[in-house]
């Protein structure tokens, strides 16, 4: 589970990936996600929002090789910023 502020780096050169967000976030709150190895196309990386919605769906799949994702809690839900 990750914590606010936590810059991550996903290696899915092995296969899929998750990442389970903090379960009790505030506003400004905020993860940075990036995808240092391997191809997400390929081995996506699955983002929990352990109880918030991630811009309305429970979870987020990211799919993008090598790019980063920061995401926002904004009180409400978690935003990709």
């Amino acid at each position: 589970t990750a914590t606010s502020g936590e810059k991550i780096a996903a290696d899915v050169s092995a296969g899929p990936w998750t990442l389970t967000l903090p379960p009790n976030p505030i506003a400004g709150d905020n993860i940075t996600l990036s995808v240092i190895n391997g191809d997400a196309t390929q081995n996506n990386v699955t983002v929990s929002g352990n109880g918030n919605t991630i811009q309305g769906d429970a979870t987020l799949i990211y799919d993008v090789a090598f790019a980063t994702v920061w995401l926002v809690f904004n009180s409400t839900e978690w935003r990709i910023a």
